[in-house]
């Protein structure tokens, strides 16, 4: 995208800023310091990337190997059933593998109009990418706000795949500290605690299914704690688990406040 600068002679950056792209835009821009640090002249062109001209934008098409499904729709949530490796929302406007290209796709639009100024939309919380499951949606800014604000108390029900048969703890607390791309357990962590609530060994899988409820809803929760307890998720391979097809974690149910939705099972 080519557009001509008017202004008095700056750096780009600069200029960027003067036509409303925040700093924090910048930064993740991938635009260098050099190139921003160079001098615009009056009546000059500016060449600015598609993604960071489409800011905050999201793409129209769906770009994912398995398509979502809409579970159900009721008082200003929608449900929604994320495949196993697709985002739920993208980073930058090029990106379609993610659950709200889904949506504009199929054209939801209420739920892209809440938060606007973020990528994340009416999205109420995150799953990592390798999980699938149920992804809940709100079309109002105030619902938005008080589930982000006591996002803690819903009852979060995650099933969970785990090599061997299961022994460990029924109740799991850790303390979990961000170290590079993974998450481990220290001393001085926030506190993470997690119930394993049912679990069933398939003998012939050699392998554990687990019911477990999380508690909190730290990064990575689930699956270090697991790890934490010699019991890492099939497929999880950052954590130790075995290379595998499927991803073992699989979000069931939330229940917020009388507001209660659930995806199927991944058990076969």
């Amino acid at each position: 995208m080519k557009l001509c600068w008017t202004g008095p002679s700056c750096s780009l950056e600069d200029a960027l800023r003067a036509l409303g792209f925040t700093k924090s835009s910048l930064k993740k821009s991938g635009l260098n310091r050099k190139h921003l640090n160079r001098t615009i002249k009056a009546r000059s062109e500016i060449l600015i990337p598609e993604y960071l001209y489409n800011r905050n934008l999201i793409f129209p098409l769906y770009e994912g190997a398995e398509k979502p499904r809409i579970l159900k729709e009721s008082g200003g949530f929608l449900a929604v059933h994320k495949p196993t490796r697709v985002h739920c929302h993208p980073l930058r406007y090029s990106e379609g593998n993610n659950l709200l290209s889904f949506l504009r796709e199929e054209r939801y639009f209420e739920y892209l109009a809440v938060n606007q100024e973020a990528y994340d939309r009416g999205l109420l919380y995150r799953l990592d990418y390798e999980t699938s499951g149920l992804c809940l949606f709100t079309n109002n800014d105030e619902v938005y706000k008080e589930f982000r604000e006591t996002h803690d108390e819903a009852i979060k029900i995650y099933e969970v795949t785990v090599a061997g048969k299961y022994d460990g703890p029924s109740q799991l607390v850790h303390h979990l500290s961000t170290s590079g791309d993974k998450i481990k357990v220290t001393d001085k962590g926030k506190r993470a605690r997690l119930e394993v609530l049912e679990q069933k060994f398939s003998e012939s899988q050699d392998q554990s299914l687990l019911k477990v409820r999380l508690h909190g809803g730290l990064r990575h929760q689930i699956r270090v704690q697991l790890a934490a307890v010699g019991f890492p998720l099939v497929g999880d391979t950052l954590y130790g688990g075995m290379e595998s097809e499927i991803f073992g974690l699989h979000c069931l149910s939330y229940k917020w406040k009388d507001f209660y939705f659930e995806a199927g099972t991944s058990w076969t």
